[in-house]
């Protein structure tokens, strides 16, 4: 009785880790366009087969679908203002603002278009 009790413990120790291998291998595999290779060599190799799919190739679509994230990604960083030093407190501030987040004092907004300061409101 004692033997089918740490038998079964056994059992479950091998199928949880066959189970978070496979969901591993899983998780790199769609990484590089292989989520079903990568479940599979989970399942059947354990961990040596999550190394083997961390170490494939991408498929030529999902190389593909990372390089439009990272150009959609830089499109986006283009159009964003950069940040300017607070004239008080000399934390990153955006151009426009009229009042520092960081020291609660007033500065002057700067227009991005041609640079140039706006004259301070009253």
């Amino acid at each position: 009785m004692e033997r089918s009790v740490g038998m079964s413990r056994v059992v479950f120790v091998l199928m949880f880790a066959m189970i978070a291998c496979a969901l591993l291998g899983v998780a790199i595999g769609d990484t590089k366009g292989r989520s079903t290779i990568g479940f599979w060599l989970g399942v059947l190799l354990g961990p040596i087969g999550v190394v083997i799919v961390a170490l494939m190739s991408a498929t030529p679509e999902a190389q593909a679908r990372y390089e439009r994230n990272v150009a959609r990604a830089a499109n986006a960083l283009d159009g964003a203002q950069p940040l300017r030093a607070c004239p008080w407190c000399a934390e990153q501030i955006q151009p426009a603002a009229r009042l520092c987040r960081y020291c609660g004092r007033n500065v002057d907004p700067i227009l991005q278009s041609d640079n140039q300061q706006v004259p301070p409101s009253e």
